[in-house]
């Protein structure tokens, strides 16, 4: 097997792949292509905001739904006799176990190379250890809120 008949095998199933992962994706521009009925019941202020991914207090649902997109959760409660709705936006992050998550990656320590380029060896006291092992585990967590009352924005976060 050559190598271009290698590459024809592996690089449509990883087009194919890529181009599912990115069209799940959605921004505030192809939600508006998408809703141009939530769109046109925008009030222009709101549809300038929705358009750039930005939300403010007062803002309706859809104009939150067209800026942010579909929320990850929603919760339903009530405070101080007041129903509301929180929207949460959530994402993936990796984090470390064991005892080495005071480490940046990848962890420097001391190690020796042999430079090719100088023909000898050295000492490196920062060089990456490409070898060192870190297990990880991938978390959700939150990084944008939404409180809705009576169907408008009361309060809302972003993680920066």
């Amino acid at each position: 097997m050559n190598a271009t008949h290698l590459f024809r095998l592996f690089a449509l199933p990883a087009v194919a792949v890529a181009g599912l992962f990115l069209s799940a994706c959605s921004t505030p521009q192809s939600r508006i292509e998408a809703n141009p009925a939530i769109v046109a019941r925008l009030s222009p202020g709101d549809r300038n905001l929705a358009s750039t991914g930005r939300i403010r207090d007062g803002m309706n649902k859809d104009a939150v739904f067209i800026a942010w997109g579909r929320p990850d959760r929603v919760y339903r409660g009530s405070h101080q006799g007041k129903d509301f709705e929180a929207w949460i936006y959530t994402t993936r992050e990796v984090r470390y176990y064991g005892g080495f998550e005071a480490f940046p990656y990848p962890v420097y320590r001391s190690r020796v190379y042999y430079s090719r380029r100088h023909g000898r060896y050295f000492i490196s006291d920062f060089g990456p250890d490409p070898f060192f092992f870190r297990p990880t585990y991938s978390v959700e967590v939150p990084f944008r809120k939404v409180q809705f009352v009576n169907g408008r924005v009361n309060a809302f976060s972003e993680r920066s």
